[in-house]
């Protein structure tokens, strides 16, 4: 599991909003010890982790004695979102907004939320949507930093995290990713240096406009065999341009 039992047990965490919605109020009422459905209940925990750290919900917001609290059931707190169609209804997830699934609609194989109004950072559990191909979080105002966490999901291919506010250094682990294609994260705040080394055989699309990479580009970029797209314009980048292998 990616949650540590602290951030399950602390009130008011993400992680702790998800659990008590699918334990008290998931309208699907999944047996956590049916084996049959434990991928559906893995994967209704983590979409709600995603959405309670990514919703902007308000803290506090239920002190009133007078007021119904059952935040599930009040269509307000969906609002936080474009667009959170079929979101904590009992529908499976494969019908929940901007995921789809494999063919025998179980697994998630793609989740698109962009522009679609996230703000917050990015919660490590999202790598337990473990047959995830395809991740687009663009157009938001997601904060923090890239969970080098999504790493661990070996199929993902697509990964486009452009036009957020995301901070600190790009995962140095999704430049060793075997499967990656598109890795897009520009037009965000990221900082530090290009990891030395890059490896990932399959990368086709490098996008790292628009942020504040420093330090130089290094020679490992010319061996990524399949690269075609770079791109690292208006950065803090310095030295010059690696010479190629002839």
């Amino acid at each position: 599991s990616m949650t540590t039992d602290s951030a399950l047990a602390t009130e008011g965490t993400p992680q702790n909003d998800a659990l008590v919605w699918l334990t008290d109020h998931d309208p699907a009422q999944l047996q956590i010890d049916d084996c049959d459905k434990s991928t559906d209940l893995l994967q209704r925990y983590t979409l709600a982790v995603l959405y309670f750290s990514t919703s902007g919900k308000e803290e506090n917001d239920c002190d009133d004695d007078e007021k119904e609290c059952d935040e599930y059931d009040d269509d307000d707190k969906l609002q936080q979102w474009n667009n959170a169609d079929n979101w904590f209804s009992e529908e499976n997830v494969c019908s929940w907004y901007g995921a789809a699934c494999d063919d025998d609609a179980n697994a998630i194989v793609e989740l698109n939320l962009s522009y679609n109004n996230l703000r917050g950072s990015i919660p490590l559990e999202l790598a337990m949507l473990s047959l995830l191909e395809i991740l687009t979080l663009a157009g938001n105002g997601l904060t923090g930093a890239i969970p080098a966490t999504l790493a661990k999901i070996e199929q993902l291919s697509f990964l486009a995290l452009y036009a957020n506010l995301l901070t600190g250094e790009i995962p140095k682990e999704l430049f060793l990713h075997s499967s990656l294609t598109t890795l897009n994260a520009g037009n965000n705040k990221l900082t530090g240096p290009l990891p030395v080394d890059m490896n990932a055989t399959k990368l086709e699309a490098l996008n790292l406009d628009m942020n504040q990479v420093t330090g130089k580009i290094p020679k490992s970029i010319w061996s990524l065999p399949d690269l075609q797209t770079l791109h690292l314009q208006h950065n803090e980048l310095s030295g010059s341009l690696p010479a190629m292998d002839t």
